[in-house]
């Protein structure tokens, strides 16, 4: 039987740490959510998302977080944040083209101030 042995990508190993610490410290139980579903095989849950799924599920005014990469099919027309491992280059030019602020994990887990309106899109 193989030994689980966790992410082994060094970014997601610090996200998750960064992430697990952040929770200790505020008790906001969107950043214990956000470290677990970064630490899942990504065979089983992490996928790209497409940004007419981002306009379908996201409101105006929030900020969708993506634990994958953000791919380019479709097209946003609210103005929304967006924060995701990655970034396609269609997807990063929509974005950009939209006027859609893309957001780093990094400096989201950093500033992450409550209340939130976020809305985790997988």
């Amino acid at each position: 039987m193989v030994k689980p042995t966790g992410p082994t990508n060094p970014r997601l190993r610090k996200l998750i740490a960064e992430l697990e610490k952040k929770y200790r410290k505020t008790k906001v139980p969107l950043f214990k959510d956000l470290a677990e579903r970064l630490y899942r095989p990504k065979r089983k849950s992490r996928k790209g998302v497409n940004l007419t799924k981002l306009n379908k599920y996201v409101n105006e005014g929030e900020i969708a977080i993506v634990p994958d990469k953000v791919l380019g099919y479709g097209y946003v027309n609210k103005k929304i944040g967006v924060v995701a491992l990655s970034y396609s280059k269609t997807a990063k030019q929509k974005l950009n083209e939209s006027k859609i602020k893309i957001i780093d994990f990094e400096e989201f887990i950093a500033n992450a101030k409550r209340p939130f309106k976020v809305r985790i899109i997988e």
